[in-house]
């Protein structure tokens, strides 16, 4: 019997349009994984699409009431009109505000009704928001995120920063007393009736970015969401979190030394002067300058050393262009090759990284070229079976090639290689095969479509290497025991 789990994979490689036996819609099929569809199953034996969705044209489309992501998902060519409705709890295709309901009473989208053979929103609440046809939120209506609310009015938010969010005009909304806004400014901001007929932050609060108002560090607050970014709302004041600091002008919390990072200008170098964001990604102190006090915060592959108390980079790194960051020379550990010197790579593809020699030229070095190539001459070339990553600069192996991790493999050929147990490139699960030796260990090539199988009918990760292979694995062992005592 097949197992559930067997057939959960079958369809989902039915998805996939390399599939071995791809079938097009109204195509002759066998099974539902040969179709390529994603809303299509075999029905006597044709590609047919399922319950809920008509064709249009060569595609299965969402009819009114079923699940959608965007528009594009929607038959829009059976009722005129149709949208995405993205405003319902889990979206699904529906009428849009003004759209004609003369056939599909029940069809709008949230908030509104057929009135007239029109969809109406529910005028007390709710109104017709121009760009995208959905019944959204008023200004002084409760609310959730800005999505809620009626964007039609420029630079309508979602206040959140005040105890019952409401839809208000956020900084730089027009809000003129004639145009009866006057009154509708979010919090910490008020309409600038004698000049620009605009809603203004306070000096105290200034605009995030997403036209909210929110409180610098210190200013008076209501909710976290009334707060800079990295800041809290602790005792209705504004205070940067646990590893951040305020810059002088509190207008940012930007992280202390050791607080992680992406960029320089998300480290506060205020208080901190010689921060940087380092290769590591944590905020740190640049190689050269004065660690005192700081023993543990130098930038990576950099140690406080000497009477002085400066941070210096260890033994086979030195100071980058910049005098900010330490570089390896070949040989040396490595996570990026933003941490190797110049011409040199991170070899990822090893299960310790290290800094070597791109294929190309390797001057002569027989030991630093990328795992998996070799100096030739002069040449770092990668060996029979491996191509280079052209911007990971190591080499990848093909099928049945070995490997120390998943970058070892040339996904670039076949997304479905990963390295399995046995430090061998082969397909996951789940992934189209033709044989059973081209599959992760614990796996089958087997089913309809031919796909990469878990044993046991196990779906498991793609190395097919959890639970269910592992009681696979001890009753094999088991079984050999037994035979061994017979």
């Amino acid at each position: 019997m097949v197992g559930p789990g067997y057939l959960c994979v079958l369809l989902v490689i039915g998805l996939f349009v390399n599939n071995i036996n791809a079938v097009a819609l109204d195509g002759t099929c066998t099974a539902d994984c040969e179709c390529t569809d994603a809303h299509t199953t075999c029905q006597s034996s044709t590609c047919a699409c399922v319950t809920g969705y008509a064709k249009i044209s060569s595609a299965c489309k969402a009819s009114i009431g079923t699940t959608c992501t965007t528009t594009a998902d929607c038959d829009t060519t059976t009722v005129t009109g149709t949208i995405c409705d993205t405003t319902a709890a889990s979206p699904v295709c529906k009428i849009e505000s003004s759209g004609d309901c003369t056939n599909v009473q029940t069809g709008c989208v949230s908030n509104a009704a057929c009135d007239s053979n029109a969809c109406t929103c529910t005028a007390a609440t709710h109104t017709e928001e121009t760009s995208s046809k959905l019944c959204k939120k008023k200004l002084g209506q409760s609310c959730t995120t800005t999505a809620d609310c009626d964007a039609s009015v420029t630079k309508t938010v979602c206040d959140t920063t005040v105890a019952s969010p409401v839809c208000k005009l956020g900084s730089g909304g027009g809000c003129s007393a004639g145009g009866g806004n006057a009154a509708e400014c979010m919090s910490n901001s008020a309409c600038d009736t004698g000049g620009t007929d605009l809603c203004v932050c306070t000096a105290t609060h200034p605009e995030d970015g997403n036209f909210l108002c929110v409180g610098k560090a210190d200013s008076a607050c209501v909710t976290d969401a009334g707060c800079i970014s990295n800041a809290a709302c602790t005792s209705s004041t504004c205070s940067c979190m646990t590893g951040y600091l305020a810059n002088t002008a509190k207008t940012s919390c930007l992280g202390d030394y050791g607080h992680t990072c992406t960029a320089l200008d998300l480290c506060d170098t205020d208080t901190n002067t010689v921060s940087i964001c380092s290769n590591a990604g944590v905020c740190a102190i640049k190689a050269g300058s004065s660690c005192a006090g700081k023993t543990d915060k130098c930038v990576v592959y950099a140690g406080c050393t000497g009477a002085s108390d400066t941070c210096a980079c260890g033994d086979g790194y030195t100071k980058d262009g910049n005098n900010e960051h330490c570089e390896g020379a070949a040989g040396k550990a490595c996570s990026s090759s933003a941490d190797c010197g110049a011409s040199l790579y991170c070899d990822l593809a090893l299960t310790v990284p290290l800094c070597r020699k791109a294929v190309g030229d390797c001057g002569g070095d027989q030991v630093n070229c990328v795992t998996f190539s070799s100096c030739t001459g002069t040449t770092c070339t990668c060996a029979t079976g491996y191509t280079e990553d052209s911007t990971l600069k190591i080499c990848q192996g093909a099928i049945d090639k070995p490997c120390n991790n998943d970058l070892g493999c040339n996904t670039g050929s076949d997304a479905d290689l990963v390295c399995d147990t046995t430090k061998t490139c082969k397909k996951k699960q789940a992934a189209t095969c033709t044989t059973t030796d081209q599959c992760v260990a614990n796996s089958n090539c087997e089913g309809d479509c031919k796909v990469c199988t878990c044993t046991g009918g196990v779906v498991d990760d793609k190395l097919c290497s959890g639970a269910g292979a592992v009681i696979v694995s001890l009753l094999v062992l088991l079984s050999a025991l037994v035979v061994a005592k017979v």
